[in-house]
């Protein structure tokens, strides 16, 4: 059972955990975002 809610995501109780899920999250959507800005900047630059 612990091994299956650690594959769920934030849903597990332990509080640091969910922390360093979020902020797992929140990074990639980061990186995402920025990838996204470069590429818009890119095109109007060009």
């Amino acid at each position: 059972m612990e091994i299956h809610s650690s594959f769920l995501g934030c849903t597990r109780e332990n509080l640091l955990y969910q922390v360093l899920c979020r902020v797992s999250i929140w990074k990639s959507l980061h990186e995402t975002l920025n990838m996204r800005n470069h590429f818009l900047i890119s095109q109007i630059l060009i």
